[in-house]
């Protein structure tokens, strides 16, 4: 499960993570709802920006409380694409 407040979420995997690399994917049960614009820190490592496949910057309620999440570190992006929406998964508690 996430940990974080607001639009800032963070996660530990349990890997120990040294740094992001291309195509690391996870998935991850949210511990609160996003408000808008939001950012994911993995295993202590600098916070990046969650975002659509398309590019854009999340809106609220993308990431919804205890939905299941699955995310990709993008390089080029240097940012987290988020895969699947609150509206394929949404809450499953």
């Amino acid at each position: 499960m996430s940990a974080g407040s607001a639009n800032a979420y963070t996660l530990t995997t349990g890997l120990s993570l040294s740094s992001y690399s291309n195509g690391l994917l996870l998935a991850f049960e949210a511990n609160h709802t996003n408000t808008g614009a939001a950012t994911i820190a993995i295993d202590g490592l600098a916070a990046k920006a969650i975002i659509t496949p398309a590019g854009s910057a999340l809106n609220a309620n993308q990431i919804v409380a205890a939905g299941i999440y699955l995310i990709v570190y993008e390089t080029g992006a240097d940012s987290v694409l988020l895969l699947t929406p609150s509206s394929a998964l949404g809450n499953v508690s």
